[in-house]
């Protein structure tokens, strides 16, 4: 597994910002980036024109899909309180380059509109810094 600088910025639907900056690890087999964001275990996965992004630790459990303008069930458990919920990502935009990735997209559970996101991945190859 080859280990790469990235940064991450997350937008939320408050237009509060996150950022990030932490080493991956990648395995190119199946083009898997697993890294730390604070207290979160972070797992990317790369298809073409699909992402899949799993954000866990104690206390949850997210699951996340985003093909450009298609609408995904996915799952969010909030472990610490042992519920389970279905959330609607619908993807607004997706573009996968080779030195970034970043998507918007809405959550939806229910009928609760929960806002409109954006994440941003930047892939930083050690050898360059």
């Amino acid at each position: 597994m080859k280990e790469i600088k990235i940064k991450t910025v997350l937008i939320n639907s408050e237009n509060e910002t996150t950022n990030c900056e932490t080493n991956a690890k990648y395995n190119k087999d199946n083009e898997t980036y697993i890294y730390k964001e604070d207290d979160l275990t972070v797992t990317l996965k790369i298809k073409k024109n699909h992402i899949i992004i799993n954000r866990k630790n104690d206390d949850y459990d997210l699951n996340l899909e985003f093909k450009e303008n298609e609408k995904i069930v996915c799952n969010y458990k909030i472990l610490s309180l042992g519920l389970n919920l279905d959330l609607l990502v619908t993807t607004l935009k997706l573009e996968i380059k080779e030195k970034y990735i970043y998507i918007q997209y809405k959550l939806n559970n229910k009928e609760l509109d929960m806002g409109t996101f954006e994440y941003k991945i930047l892939f930083i190859n050690k050898e360059e810094q």
